[in-house]
């Protein structure tokens, strides 16, 4: 930098004088120029040295530079003070420049969003609308766990990917059948805007075909979840398993895996097919299987935990040959399963296996004067501080096990009322039965007793302490019958007394006290089996508690996903449609959990409720000069919706994709 001087002229004195500028030396194109940087006045009194010492000064302060020359000659107190004026002008106009700039964006700003037309409200229409409540979060989900790369190596197509993505989210949302989503990606969806996908030449053809295809992968897709899952949530001390039965609408029978067989759902006359469930302790499905309908939970047991065992093999054997590190053995962790899986055999494979263990004993018999006095009661309040159940609990330990006898108050008053329940229940069909037999519409002994059977069979839980009679009553009456003779001539038709026997039944039933009560002893009590000889009475049963999240899984697909019923023919596409609603449950999981720990306990259908005003639509307005404006926007999310938007970490601004388009009229 050096300082230019300039000869300017004062036109009402007619007299020149001197002006010096800092300027700066720049190249453009070809040619130099000058860079006006500050203006520092007249200079003519200071000497050839002083201006020499002031540029270099000056250009050390405004370019930053700390390089000072070897021997550098003190400037005076003239210098100085010119140095000083002149940093401070430069700072001054920096000072405005910036301010000025900043003054111009405001403005440019204003102008692009403030438009004021004239616009008539009765002709404003809005159309093309678009439900986005829930695509912006699962599709946000989605892109979290990476489903497209796992599709990708599993040698899926971009166009492939972009069907099945759309029957993933879909299926978030609002399940319904492969035709019905066809419908919806084609009218409804806001997907395609999202992701520029188009689904308007899609068949139900072509879903079936990858559904197949989904099948066949099942394996590589759990893994990857799996892997995903325990990243972003790396907490797998505690698996949970449980079975489940879905039932057909159809009876078909091109799907040798379903057949009658008793529904836990009162759908025993439809066909029915079985689905394993491996959960952690937050609810992320680790696997899940499909049996045949004679598969019974306790010998599926042992195939599910092989399995899990292969998987964790695999993964040990990847990173060997990726990362090439040692195999580390995976910490086993706590397996919990319910009184009906929970067999000796079973119970036995899990110490085989050294894995730990809490379980409920499934006999029933018990000497309770071998147990411990109770130690521990754990008392449960509601919001307002009024008492919902209290849980009284005390250990036995018999070598490497330890025995939980857990009294509950709730239990007991679940018990009784599902008792008084079926007694009414029971007895009123007893009664009508009476009835029929006292009218004469029931009169053959045995019809009565097949009655009787199966009322016993159909309520079998409590008709064990109840005693039925059927009485019986005989008498002989005296009938005047016509009688005809028959001669060799002719036929004479005569009268003459008969005896009959006349047989009369009579129904009742009471309560055997004593059988009952044997019965409902201990109803209210149940026993935790566990290998945790560690850990407190607190922490054991806290820790089988966790099962209820398979509950919870189970009822999130079956309610919400609508798992069942199951429409398709081939055993293919029924397991490719039950793993599809698996698929859409680990989205589903993720957003339940993230408001989980935000305290906002919420089923997901309810969490669709409160997303559900949301929509994108296309507004237009007619204006006066300028024809027709229309603007593609979503709606302004509620508080409710604010405050899902922030525990997800979704800047729903991003989405917020405006157009506008005039047309002249």
């Amino acid at each position: 930098m050096f300082f230019k001087k300039t000869i300017r002229t004062n036109w009402t004195t007619k007299k020149k004088y001197h002006t010096y500028s800092l300027v700066e030396s720049i190249k453009w194109k070809k040619y130099y120029q000058h860079k006006f940087i500050v203006s520092a006045w007249n200079l003519d009194d200071f000497t050839t040295q002083e201006i020499k010492q002031l540029e270099q000064k000056l250009t050390q302060e405004i370019t930053w530079s700390t390089q000072n020359t070897l021997f550098e000659e003190p400037i005076n107190t003239k210098v100085a003070e010119k140095y000083n004026e002149i940093t401070k002008n430069y700072y001054q106009k920096v000072k405005t420049e910036e301010q000025t700039k900043i003054n111009k964006e405001k403005n440019s700003n204003l102008k692009q969003t403030w438009k004021f037309i004239e616009i008539n409200p009765q002709l404003t229409t809005q159309s093309d609308v678009k439900y986005i409540w829930n695509e912006m979060i699962c599709n946000n989900i989605y892109e979290e766990l990476q489903i497209d790369a796992i599709l990708k190596d599993c040698d899926f197509t971009k166009r492939q990917t972009e069907i099945l993505k759309m029957l993933i989210l879909w299926r978030t949302i609002n399940p319904t059948s492969e035709r019905g989503t066809i419908r919806w990606s084609q009218n409804m969806s806001w997907l395609w805007e999202l992701t520029w996908a188009n689904y308007n030449k899609l068949s139900h053809k072509t879903v079936y075909s990858l559904l197949k295809k989904l099948e066949k992968n099942q394996e590589a897709i759990e893994k990857h979840l799996e892997n995903k899952e325990s990243e972003i949530f790396p907490d797998d001390t505690i698996i949970l398993y449980d079975l489940t039965n879905v039932y057909f609408e159809w009876k078909w029978i091109l799907n040798n895996y379903a057949q009658y067989w008793r529904s836990k759902e009162r759908r025993s006359d439809c066909l029915l097919m079985w689905i394993w469930l491996i959960i952690n302790q937050n609810g992320f499905v680790k696997t899940s299987k499909v049996f045949k309908w004679n598969e019974s939970e306790p010998f599926t047991f042992e195939t599910m935990i092989d399995d899990m065992e292969k998987k964790k093999k695999n993964l040990n054997n990847n990173l060997n040959d990726t990362e090439s590190i040692p195999t580390l053995p995976f910490r086993k962790p706590t397996v919990i399963i319910d009184a009906w899986i929970a067999t000796e055999k079973n119970i036995t494979l899990l110490k085989e296996k050294n894995y730990t263990y809490v379980v409920v004993k499934r006999w029933t018999k018990v000497d309770w004067t071998q147990l411990w006095d109770y130690k521990l009661t754990k008392s449960f309040f509601n919001d307002n501080w009024t008492l919902i159940n209290e849980i009284s609990i005390r250990r036995n330990q018999q070598d490497e096990e330890i025995f939980l006898e857990c009294k509950s108050k709730k239990k007991n008053q679940k018990e009784q009322s599902i008792m008084l329940k079926l007694e009414t229940l029971l007895e009123s069909k007893l009664k009508s039965l009476s009835e029929s037999i006292e009218n004469w519409k029931i009169c053959d002994e045995s019809k009565i007793y097949k009655k009787i059977w199966t009322i016993q069979w159909k309520y079998s839980r409590i008709s064990q302490y109840y005693n039925i009679e059927l009485n019986k009553i005989e008498w002989w009456t005296n009938e005047e019958k016509s009688i005809n003779i028959k001669n060799d001539k002719n036929t004479e038709q005569t009268k003459a007394k008969t005896n009959k026997k006349n047989i009369k039944y009579s129904l009742s039933w009471w309560i055997n006290k004593e059988k009952k009560e044997k019965y409902t002893t201990n109803r209210e009590k149940y026993i935790l089996r566990s290998n945790l000889c560690n850990c407190t009475d607190e922490e054991v049963w806290d820790i089988y508690n966790m099962i209820r999240r398979v509950e919870d899984s189970f009822r999130t697909l079956k309610t919400d996903l609508r798992i069942r019923p199951i429409y398709h023919q081939t055993k293919e596409n029924s397991i490719a449609h039950i793993f599809l609603s698996v698929l859409a449950y680990h989205i589903v999981n993720i957003v339940l959990y993230r408001l989980k720990e935000k305290w906002i306990n919420i089923r997901w259908s309810t969490f669709l409720e409160d997303m559900w005003t949301q929509i994108l639509s296309t507004i237009k307005h007619t204006t006066v000069t300028w024809g027709h404006i229309k603007v593609r926007t979503i709606s302004e999310p509620t508080e409710i919706q604010k405050k899902y938007y922030d525990i997800l970490k979704i800047n729903a601004s991003n989405y917020k994709s405006k157009k506008l388009t005039y047309t002249k009229n």
